[in-house]
């Protein structure tokens, strides 16, 4: 009996070890399908629980990324991210300032690998029963701000079609709903809605004249953001 058990202990690693590489697998086929489509756009509405019945959100935010060919542009919450041509723009509008630096090439791959790296940090992994084609994961056991999730892919559209994070306590999203005085830190729940909208024309990543105008080593904002400050980052030799 004590060699079964320890053989089913020595067993449990490699399970989960292969639960991880399954998972691991069948994300970065949606997650890299997504990168690499010529032109797509995809909304992230965030909803935010501090009960687990979820029947009202205390607060709610909107994420959209749209990629057109080469350029990639992050809009979230007065923050945005564009990269082409060989520069990357940070903007903060609420600030209206801007951080420029010059990137080799829009770097796909690096984005791929932030999106991986979030998931890959859990501890356990556990495949629920799915329908065909669709795929229904709960991760535990997390180290990167985020204890638990569950997470629903269908993985013949290469769609991710529901996420749903427990937030640890030390994760800066979980700050802003602990109120004055209260003790124990308050419980966050984010639920994730994903939409592919079918054409990009209402979500046009635009152009990096659109941001900067470069006039030989000169950068400045463009007329369109004439009013924000600006700052270079210089090229690493």
């Amino acid at each position: 009996m004590r060699k079964l058990i320890n053989l089913l202990l020595i067993m449990i690693p490699f399970a989960t070890s292969a639960q991880k590489n399954l998972f691991m697998n069948e994300f970065n086929g949606v997650n890299n399908w997504f990168f690499t489509q010529p032109q797509i756009a995809l909304v992230q509405k965030y909803l935010y629980y501090n009960d687990s019945t979820m029947v009202h959100a205390v607060d709610s935010s909107v994420c959209t990324i749209i990629k057109n060919n080469t350029a990639i542009d992050y809009k979230a919450n007065g923050l945005e991210s564009f990269s082409d041509s060989g520069y990357m723009v940070k903007i903060n509008h609420a600030g209206k300032y801007m951080i420029v630096s010059k990137i080799p090439k829009t770097d796909t791959p690096q984005l791929r690998a932030i999106f991986s790296q979030g998931f890959a940090g859990f501890g356990t992994f556990i495949k629920r029963g799915a329908a065909r084609d669709m795929s229904d994961w709960e991760l535990s056991g997390g180290t990167a701000g985020i204890n638990s999730a569950r997470l629903v892919m269908d993985l013949k559209a290469h769609r991710i079609k529901f996420l749903e994070m427990f937030m640890a306590a030390n994760h800066p999203l979980v700050s802003p709903f602990k109120k004055a005085g209260q003790a124990a830190d308050p419980t966050v729940i984010i639920k994730v809605e994903y939409q592919y909208p079918a054409g990009i024309s209402t979500y046009d990543a635009g152009m990096l004249s659109d941001f900067i105008t470069i006039n030989g080593v000169s950068i400045t904002p463009s007329a369109k953001y004439k009013d924000y400050r600006i700052k270079i980052i210089a090229e690493k030799q």
